[in-house]
């Protein structure tokens, strides 16, 4: 079953990110935050790998910290496959 939340006090349509890693998935305020910032806030809310790679708007991310979220964008946290967690 696939792991939906809200967090940020019902984040605004214009400022909400929808954050995704495997099944789960929420949204956040996170327009203006970096993909960093984004990873550490959403991590144990749907289990981020650490060593999963971020991809927004399906197109990865080099700098985590020098990427910030714009209104729009999806960002997903994703392991290639054969991978398995820890």
């Amino acid at each position: 079953m696939a792991q939906e939340q809200m967090q940020g006090n019902a984040a605004a349509p214009e400022s909400a990110v929808v954050v995704k890693c495997g099944i789960s998935q929420t949204k956040v305020r996170g327009v203006g935050k970096s993909v960093a910032d984004l990873r550490a806030q959403c991590k144990k809310a749907i289990n981020i790998d650490p060593a999963a790679q971020a991809v927004v708007d399906g197109v990865p991310v080099a700098d985590e910290k020098a990427f910030i979220i714009t209104e729009g964008m999806e960002l997903e946290f994703v392991k290639q496959s054969g991978q398995k967690g820890i």
